[in-house]
């Protein structure tokens, strides 16, 4: 969009008609008799890419349609690259939940195995025998 100091006169992209800052000669005049601007006529403000310099400029909303479905388009490919990111982290949080998961069965796993040795020990008060060996020794033949 160009400038609006250097605006002189453009055509109006619906009728062809000469219009200037968004009036044309052919709209009504308001109660203080100046023409009406055009509804079609807004005002965009935001940041050039290139340089960050801060704009705010005025021009037809038919001519804004090409600048606002480019900055559409490139939003929507920010939007889908951050869908992978967050794709791929979810990814990792799966496996992380995974391996927990393993880990906490293993676990599961060695307290029922403890469990079952718990439950053959003999009741409490009950007396134990032990067996000597002959030898007086264990693991040991002398």
């Amino acid at each position: 969009m160009e400038n609006s100091e250097e605006r002189i006169a453009m055509a109006c992209p619906y009728n062809g008609k000469l219009c200037i800052g968004g009036i044309r000669e052919d709209f009504p005049q308001n109660e203080v008799k100046q023409r009406v601007t055009c509804r079609m006529w807004v005002g965009v403000a935001g940041k050039l890419p290139q340089s960050e310099k801060v704009v705010h400029q005025y021009d037809c909303a038919f001519a804004w349609q090409v600048t606002t479905h480019i900055e559409m388009s490139q939003t929507n490919r920010f939007v889908a690259s951050s869908s992978d990111k967050i794709s791929n982290e979810v990814h990792d949080v799966v496996g992380a939940y995974q391996i927990l998961g393993r880990s906490l069965q293993a676990v599961g796993n060695e307290f029922r195995i403890l469990n079952e040795n718990i439950k053959r020990l003999p009741e409490p008060g009950t007396p134990e025998v032990l067996e000597i060996p002959p030898n007086g020794h264990e693991g040991t033949d002398e």
